[in-house]
């Protein structure tokens, strides 16, 4: 049971996986709002230890938390975008204002529960 919500259900603080079905490293991040109205967050390439996954590979590290699923997604959607590897040179702003993302893929936490959640990018 985690301590910022009390919960101890099954979903409450399940890792969400994200396998990478690209021939090259996509970065991976996921937020309850659209991309464009988030420029002030991080580019996901300051943090490839974070957001990268290999071609081929399934992480749990894009969409770690630690806090509650069923509280961040109660009537809430989880958009999670993709970031091809040949982007990282590019200007954050620009790959979020020219919209050069995979994405967005939308999941409610009962599209989360039915995937087993797993999220597949690109």
């Amino acid at each position: 049971m985690a301590v910022d919500c009390g919960r101890n259900t099954e979903d409450c603080h399940r890792t969400i996986e994200v396998r990478n079905t690209a021939t090259t490293t996509h970065y991976a991040m996921g937020l309850t709002e659209q991309l464009h109205s988030h420029l002030q967050t991080a580019s996901p390439f300051l943090s490839p230890e974070a957001h990268a996954v290999e071609s081929g590979r399934t992480s749990a590290g894009p969409l770690l938390r630690t806090s509650c699923w069923e509280a961040l997604l109660s009537g809430n959607t989880l958009y999670v975008y993709s970031f091809h590897d040949s982007l990282a040179s590019y200007e954050w702003e620009t790959i979020v204002n020219q919209q050069l993302y995979e994405g967005p893929d939308a999941y409610t936490l009962n599209d989360l529960r039915a995937g087993g959640f797993k999220v597949t990018v690109p």
